[in-house]
């Protein structure tokens, strides 16, 4: 005779198995964005620090439902905009202002904030997803986004992780407007 309970338990072990390695895929893309922004600036405490904040978030996003793994998909993608601009910026030899102030290295990351925010609102409502969603591709961009900024001081940071969060707000005002209409 079949033991169902045995059985259920096996069905339910063998999902959240699944599940987790299907979370842990995200180390794929994350562990070289860390590496990226390590080699790039040399700031390894931070970034390592963030990188891991950034895994975790990813991974447990992705074991949480679907609409955490399109959210990951989606913030990974926009926030490796602003990661990539950082990252060239001291190669261009553009470097950061002092701390408060606002010079060129600050404005190409506001910018690329911007694209990464409205790129984010942009694909968001092309793919017709929920707020939730939304809320959590932005924050898995600002974080992606902030990794690259981490070696060019706070000010940079702070900027970067302002620009991406209100870009993806305001861009999402037509959305609304359209959804009234």
């Amino acid at each position: 005779m079949v033991d169902l309970d045995r059985l259920a338990r096996d069905a339910q072990r063998t999902a959240e198995w699944s599940r987790a390695r299907m979370a842990a895929r995200a180390c794929a893309v994350i562990v070289p964005l860390i590496a990226i922004a390590v080699i790039a600036g040399g700031a390894v405490a931070p970034c390592a620090c963030l990188g891991a904040l950034l895994l975790v978030t990813a991974c447990g996003l992705r074991w949480w439902s679907r609409e955490g793994v399109d959210a990951v998909r989606l913030g990974l993608a926009m926030g490796a905009v602003p990661l990539a601009v950082a990252s060239l910026l001291p190669v261009c030899g553009l470097h950061c202002a002092r701390p408060g102030q606002l010079g060129a290295a600050e404005w190409v990351c506001v910018l690329a904030g911007v694209a990464a925010g409205v790129g984010l609102a942009v694909l968001a409502d092309r793919e017709r997803h929920r707020w939730r969603m939304r809320t959590l591709a932005t924050g898995v961009a600002a974080l992606t986004a902030t990794l690259g900024c981490v070696p060019l001081g706070v000010t940079t940071l702070v900027v970067t992780l302002a620009s991406v969060i209100a870009a993806a707000a305001v861009a999402t005002i037509p959305v609304l407007v359209r959804a009234r209409s």
